[in-house]
């Protein structure tokens, strides 16, 4: 009896590893015929784009017989068939959805590996020319990863989908050397270096009320895309709720992007309040000025009566820096001021975990994203200068 269940166990799994390459043959030649030279084994080599006339290696990373059932598999989101500047640009640096397969893959994983058996999806050059945010990107692999459904082929359906977030993009405008990149990285990552910090923001967004703990999967998910999005702050459950971000000038879109996000995810409207603080180089607060509100709702409106949403881009304020600038009548300032011996805002507001401080300065340390878990409203009053939160929420 043990002998006859054994062999019938084997005949199974052969059964289901023939099923798994006949499913996967399938899937790839549809992919071969809807994607064509689009389709590939691997991410093109970091090389120059051929020169015109030049077809000696044009087609080496289009060889289909290359492409394996076992994956990954490579394609490319943007459709360059009819681009009359496709051969002036390099493939490397045109978005592109990798898919890991899990070996049970397209059939239903066993039961014992749910998570680990399930395919992967990877987004790569998306960063480039901030064709997507970091917040974006995220939003769209989580998209990706509900659409997954066992025992069935989920390539097209994730490369259509990624397709539609670059309908838009011109292939002209793409660098044309790999060169271009490196450099472009390099000077921007110069212009970090010399940029001192003389001052910093913080966005508040404010929520009607923020529920805690884990039967709140939907506040969990903020907390935890804060992280992956590398936004640092600190967040106070209750009513009402209250998310804290701090940023610098080039965060501001990320943030908006975030805020709206936080609205469609727990479908409450969220109040965009920024705060310009100017920090002693020990952490304490110098001043502060209060700017212009925004009001970011949920997909549909749902939290007046169907009114259309604010929309971040629309609202978005240009940030320089200083304290004394003026972005109109609207502004207050909190007239806060105080020494640079002050109490170091930034270790209280973040915890000193996601602090850098040396002998003479404290800053935000580069490594650690999150927000910090402020247990009441009122232990953030304590934190923060007088004003600023009466001011947040219109008390």
């Amino acid at each position: 009896m043990h002998s006859n269940e054994c062999i019938h166990a084997r005949t199974m799994d052969d059964t289901q590893r023939d099923e798994i390459k006949t499913r996967r043959q399938d899937e790839l030649e549809a992919l071969q015929a809807f994607y064509g030279h689009q389709l590939r084994s691997s991410l093109p080599a970091l090389s120059p784009p051929p020169r015109s006339g030049d077809t000696s290696n044009a087609n080496d990373d289009d060889d289909d017989s290359e492409i394996s059932l076992t994956g990954p598999w490579f394609i490319e989101l943007i459709d360059n068939s009819g681009n009359s500047s496709s051969s002036t640009y390099n493939s490397y640096k045109i978005p592109t959805l990798e898919i890991r397969l899990p070996p049970h893959y397209p059939l239903s994983p066993p039961p014992s590996s749910q998570n680990a058996s399930k395919p992967t999806p990877i987004l790569h050059h998306v960063d480039n020319h901030n064709l997507l945010t970091s917040l974006q990107k995220q939003a769209l692999i989580e998209e990706l990863m509900e659409m997954y459904e066992p025992d069935m082929d989920m390539a097209i359906m994730w490369a259509e989908r990624c397709r539609e977030e670059f309908l838009d993009v011109d292939l002209s405008v793409m660098p044309t050397k790999a060169a271009d990149t490196s450099n472009n990285d390099a000077a921007e990552n110069n212009d970090n270096c010399d940029d001192k910090q003389q001052s910093l923001s913080i966005r508040f967004l404010t929520f009607n009320h923020l529920l805690y703990g884990k039967s709140h999967k939907k506040e969990s998910q903020i907390v935890s895309l804060a992280g992956k999005s590398g936004l640092v702050g600190f967040i106070v459950y209750g009513t009402p709720g209250i998310i804290g971000l701090l940023m610098h000038s080039d965060d501001d879109e990320d943030i908006l992007d975030f805020a709206k996000e936080c609205s469609n995810r727990i479908g409450k409207r969220a109040t965009v309040s920024d705060f310009e603080m100017n920090i002693a180089h020990d952490g304490g607060l110098l001043s502060s000025h209060e700017y212009d509100s925004v009001v970011v709702e949920a997909e549909g409106g749902r939290n007046n009566g169907g009114k259309n949403k604010s929309s971040s881009t629309s609202n978005k304020k240009s940030k320089s820096k200083g304290t004394n600038n003026n972005k109109g009548n609207s502004g207050n300032n909190l007239n806060m001021t105080g020494d640079s011996s002050s109490t170091p805002l930034l270790v209280n507001l973040l915890g000193a975990d996601r602090v850098t401080a040396t002998n003479d300065s404290v800053s935000i340390a580069n490594n650690k994203s999150g927000l910090r878990h402020f247990d009441s409203l009122a232990e953030l009053k304590a934190v923060l200068p007088g004003g600023v939160v009466q001011s947040i929420l219109g008390l």
